[in-house]
């Protein structure tokens, strides 16, 4: 069933977007993944929330809902080429990758949360030229949901065939972010896993070793969390040397998702051990005034400093050869002994 058209019109932040637009790539004998395409003006088409009792003029979705609670909404979308497409509609859960970047579920994962609780009134639409779509949709939470932060998005695609052997096709996807906040206890969580540490020595001791710290952060919790990490290293020599990792502009880390973090720290003066401590903080998104949670990892890096032993076997084997070659010249030479005189003839 096709969504009612409108006549287009002009709306500020008309598509503002989750991400870029997709690529799938498929092939008979290999799992379906998702990449961004390389030319994203490709994509004619925006999409928007519609103006309804849930707000005007919004950027995405968000509602704050109780277990069993139905929320009726509408998608715009406007068609900006020249030629009319034909779109799928469909709800997607929403993660964090572990670079940062918020995201939605590719075609080929099934949602398991939010993206199953978005129900188009359409799953697919034919967009004329020029023309706006409205797509009512419906979210349905269902009565046993868990309380916190659930995310997703609805998006829109336009699948094309690739080639003759219908090996490629080319996914293009544009969504918008959707929050529900069930109600319910809130329980924000962070924690710190699989922290581990490469230890790379200087061929000079004096310049310390380098060491690569990597390790998970997680949130564990119910709320979406604003997390900030350092990382502290102090070796048996110098003061120690504390990193900011997170940088200036925290990342959004939805619940569930996790961030992988990989810090290099120089001239650490180990010599044979260091201790390597990471302190985290998140603060959660809108939950009770700004919740704060802490998590914290430590982890003792002990090696033979190869490169110290090294020149130190060096100086042994210097300071022995010079005290041999002192002893050898104080020594006292041999004495000639005198010629017997001569007897008279």
């Amino acid at each position: 069933m096709d969504a009612p058209v409108r006549s287009s019109r002009r709306r500020g932040g008309v598509a503002l977007v989750l991400g870029l637009t997709l690529g799938l790539v498929s092939a008979p004998a290999a799992t379906a993944s998702t990449a961004p395409t390389a030319d994203s003006s490709s994509v004619t088409w925006g999409v928007a929330p519609g103006d309804t009792d849930h707000g005007v003029d919004r950027a995405n979705y968000a509602y704050e809902l109780d277990p069993g609670a139905v929320v009726h909404d509408v998608l715009e979308v406007t068609n900006r080429g020249t030629a009319d497409l034909h779109l799928a509609v469909y709800g997607a859960d929403g993660l964090t990758t572990t670079s940062g970047q918020l995201d939605l579920l590719p075609a080929d994962q099934e949602s398991v949360d939010l993206g199953t609780w978005i129900v188009p009134e359409a799953d697919q639409i034919d967009v004329p030229a020029g023309q706006t779509v409205a797509v009512p949709f419906t979210v349905q939470v269902p009565a046993d949901a868990t309380p916190g932060d659930h995310s997703g998005g609805i998006l829109t695609s336009l699948s094309a065939a690739g080639g003759d052997d219908g090996t490629v096709r080319l996914d293009r996807r544009l969504a918008l972010r959707m929050h529900v906040r069930v109600s319910g206890e809130l329980a924000p969580g962070l924690s710190v896993t699989d922290l581990s540490v490469d230890r790379r020595q200087s061929v000079n001791p004096l310049a310390g070793d380098t060491l690569v710290v990597r390790y998970r952060l997680t949130n564990s919790g119910n709320t979406r969390l604003l997390p900030t990490d350092a990382v502290a290293v102090s070796g048996l020599l110098g003061a120690e040397q504390v990193v900011d990792v997170s940088g200036a502009e925290p990342v959004e880390v939805l619940a569930g998702s996790s961030l992988d973090r990989e810090i290099t720290v120089t001239g650490v003066q180990s010599w044979g051990r260091a201790e390597v401590r990471v302190q985290a903080q998140g603060v959660a998104v809108g939950a009770g005034n700004g919740a704060t949670v802490t998590a914290a990892a430590d982890l003792s890096v002990v090696a033979l400093p190869w490169a110290a032993l090294i020149v130190l076997l060096v100086i042994v084997a210097a300071v022995i050869i010079v005290l041999i070659l002192r002893r050898r010249s104080r020594a006292p030479r041999g004495k000639v002994a005198p010629e017997p005189p001569r007897s008279a003839s």
